[in-house]
């Protein structure tokens, strides 16, 4: 069973690993520029959202905190992503009916993972929070319960002393299933051609939902190479001619 407990981070500056870097080509690099004299707020921000984001290009920032950062008004803000996205240097995906969402880097113009990957339909972002908006309780450090993490095949056994009385015991055998994870790390690979004739494959998870695709590949072994490369490694590979 796995441990849990509130990350030592939390509350922290964010910071990148040494050596990470995002990519522009030199043509959107080249519109970039001349977009700074247009819209030099906007610009700003833009070069915010790329410093931040994480490989996948996204990044779920407040308007208030960029403001901070910037030293300008949330109006500003609220102005320059408008811009941003009106000439499609973003897309922003709202998340609830708030002003909180993610942005989305267009990957044409700049991409923080191998330009190959990009064909994976996968999305995640990086989060950046301000310590001043969360409860003291988010800033403690303090062990969080556990949660049991079932892996295939696998199914509960409770063990151990229960609670002290009034609590009472279940029958044994009969004992309710906790609130379970199912393992995240567990993966299938499944390839099969195209009707283009290239190569592709479908990401299953171990429920068998399909969680991500890699597209227009040359043989099974790209699409592999392609998955491994992503991070991901599956358990099982399966390959359909």
């Amino acid at each position: 069973m796995r441990r849990f407990s509130a990350p030592a981070e939390v509350g922290a500056p964010a910071g990148h690993k040494p050596g990470h870097f995002v990519q522009t080509e030199r043509k959107a690099h080249e519109a970039w520029a001349r977009f700074c004299i247009r819209k030099p707020t906007a610009s700003a921000v833009l070069h915010h959202l790329v410093a931040n984001m994480g490989h996948q290009n996204a990044v779920v920032i407040p308007q208030k905190l960029l403001a901070q950062m910037l030293g300008v008004t949330d109006r500003t803000i609220r102005t320059a992503v408008a811009d941003l996205q009106a000439e499609n240097w973003i897309q922003i995906v709202r998340i609830g009916k708030g002003r909180e969402a993610a942005y989305v880097v267009n990957d044409q113009v700049a991409w923080g993972q191998p330009r190959d990957q990009l064909r994976l339909s996968v999305f995640s972002a990086t989060i950046v929070a301000d310590a001043a908006d969360q409860d003291p309780l988010t800033l403690e450090h303090r062990e969080l319960r556990r949660i049991p993490t079932l892996y295939p095949g696998e199914r509960q056994l409770p063990t151990g002393p229960g609670e002290d009385p009034p609590s009472q015991p279940s029958i044994p055998g009969m004992e309710p299933d906790l609130p379970a994870l199912i393992d995240d790390d567990t993966f299938a690979l499944h390839i099969y051609r195209a009707p283009s004739g290239l190569w592709a494959g479908k990401l299953l998870d171990c429920g068998g939902t399909e969680i991500g695709c890699i597209a227009d590949c040359a043989s099974p072994e790209a699409v592999r190479q392609a998955t491994t490369e992503s991070g991901i490694y599956p358990d099982r590979v399966e390959i359909e001619d």
